[in-house]
């Protein structure tokens, strides 16, 4: 991979642990609407779009606009519970110094993913976030998204995740694959290109 000039990340599970957040604010949801559905079956879910998940969960006669907007805030209000996977900031300094470029593609709102990005001073070349605009993962938009604004081919450019869904949107965009074998998937993920932590990122470049 020593010749790759664009690298793509998932944000949740692969450069933020976000799961004490998510668990505090899924556990409202579900008490608030009656939704009796464990935070386990949620989670095993997640890397897709919030409503997306919902309809997987088959959460009917409900108000959907409202159970995520419950979730959004109470995730904000839990800021605090959100932190860094170890060795991030230093390997993203090392990316950026072999003039590497580097960019974000998540299901996670862009309210958030901004707030979440400027919190541990992280930037990015570019972030594509759940906007209502472009379709989420599997499909491959956001990522062909950030390849037409950089004008990046798609064999030079890889993206790293860590659930079933992040496997499969590479996949379907063309491009290689880095599976964050530390993240959040339910199950292991057998993968050719695997790493245990951030730190090993180092060795593809």
């Amino acid at each position: 991979m020593k010749d790759k000039t664009l690298f793509l990340f998932d944000l949740d599970g692969v450069i933020i642990d976000s799961k004490k957040n998510m668990e505090l604010s899924w556990n409202l949801v579900n008490k608030k609407f009656k939704l009796n559905i464990s935070f386990e079956k949620y989670f095993s879910l997640i890397g897709r779009d919030f409503k997306e998940i919902l309809k997987i969960l088959k959460i009917k006669n409900k108000d959907l606009d409202n159970i995520e907007l419950t979730f959004k805030n109470a995730s904000l209000k839990n800021f605090n519970k959100y932190s860094l996977f170890p060795k991030v900031k230093m390997v993203l300094k090392i990316f950026k110094k072999k003039k590497i470029k580097i960019g974000i593609v998540t299901s996670k709102d862009c309210l958030r993913t901004k707030k979440i990005l400027k919190k541990f001073s992280l930037n990015f070349n570019e972030v594509r976030c759940s906007d209502g605009l472009l379709s989420g993962k599997p499909k491959p938009d956001k990522i062909f998204s950030i390849l037409k604004k950089l004008k990046i081919s798609k064999s030079k450019t890889v993206y790293v995740g860590d659930m079933m869904v992040d496997k499969k949107t590479a996949k379907n965009a063309g491009v290689e694959y880095i599976h964050a074998q530390y993240g959040y998937a339910p199950k292991k993920i057998n993968h050719k290109n695997t790493i245990l932590s951030f730190n090993e990122l180092i060795n593809t470049i």
